[in-house]
C-alpha cells in the first residue's frame, strides 16, 4: 500500500474494522492509571472489560499466560462483551515455557480443552509465545506442539518467536515459514522499533526496553489471520 491516496486508504482501513476483517486491541483491558482518564474512577474488572469493549473489538488475553482461566471467570468475561468481540488468549507458560512444550501440552490436554470449549466463539486466536531460549534447533518440537494444538481446536493459531535464529533469512527461517504455512499458522509480527527508538530518560521506558525483544520486523503472513504486536 502506497501513500498516493490517504483518503482511500483510510476508507479501506475503516471498512476493514467495520466488517470485522481487522481487529484492534490492547494487551489488557484494565490499568489503574486509566481510571479517571479513559475509564471511570472506580470499576470492577468485569465493568472495565465492558467499558473497554465499547471502544476495542479484541484484547490480548495475557491472563491465560500465567494460568488457565476458570470456567466461571470465562463466563463472566463473555457476559461482559458483545457477540462479535474476540479474545486472543496466550497458551499458558506452563506449556510454552516448559522443558518440553509438547509433553506439557499433552499433560494439560484436559484442562486446556475445557478452556477452549468454554471460551467458544469469543476465542478469536490462540498465541504461542516462545521463550527467548527456544531456538531453531527445536523446530520439530515446535511443529509437533502446533500439530497437537490443532488436534485440540480449530481456532486460529499464531506463534511468537523470540530467538535470533528465527530471523536470519536462512534455512532455519525458511523451514519455520514453510512449517507454519503448511499448518495455516501465523508468525506474530513483533514491531518494537518505536520502543527502542525512544530516548526518553524514564525508568518505565528503560524497564520496557529491558524486557521486550528487539528483533527484525519480518512482515510475512503464513496463515489466514496475521497478527501485529506493536510496541510504541
Amino acid at each position: 500500500m502506497t501513500n498516493e491516496n490517504p483518503i482511500a486508504h483510510r476508507k479501506l482501513f475503516n471498512d476493514a474494522i467495520e466488517d470485522g476483517r481487522l481487529r484492534i486491541g490492547l494487551p489488557m483491558w484494565y490499568q489503574p492509571a486509566w481510571c479517571g482518564r479513559w475509564l471511570p474512577r472506580s470499576l470492577s474488572s468485569q465493568e472495565s472489560l465492558r467499558q473497554y469493549a465499547t471502544v476495542f473489538s479484541s484484547v490480548e488475553g495475557n491472563t491465560s499466560f500465567y494460568a488457565v482461566p476458570s470456567v466461571e471467570r470465562l463466563k463472566q468475561w463473555r457476559a461482559a462483551v458483545s457477540a462479535d468481540f474476540r479474545f486472543s488468549f496466550k497458551i499458558p507458560s506452563s506449556v510454552s515455557h516448559a522443558r518440553s512444550p509438547l509433553q506439557a501440552l499433552r499433560d494439560q490436554r484436559g484442562a486446556l480443552a475445557e478452556f477452549f470449549d468454554e471460551a467458544g466463539q469469543s476465542l478469536g486466536m490462540l498465541m504461542l509465545q516462545l521463550p527467548e531460549t527456544f531456538s531453531g534447533d527445536r523446530m520439530s518440537e515446535l511443529m509437533g506442539t502446533l500439530d497437537c494444538l490443532r488436534e485440540m481446536t480449530s481456532v486460529a493459531l499464531s506463534v511468537e518467536c523470540r530467538h535470533a535464529s528465527f530471523f536470519r533469512k536462512d534455512a532455519v527461517e525458511q523451514s519455520l515459514l514453510r512449517g507454519l504455512a503448511d499448518r495455516y499458522v501465523d508468525r506474530v509480527i513483533f514491531d518494537s522499533r518505536g520502543l527502542f527508538n525512544d530516548n526518553t530518560e524514564s525508568e518505565v521506558v528503560a524497564e520496557a526496553q529491558r524486557k521486550k525483544p528487539r528483533m527484525p520486523v519480518h512482515p510475512i503472513a503464513t496463515g489466514q489471520h496475521p497478527v501485529i504486536r506493536f510496541i510504541g
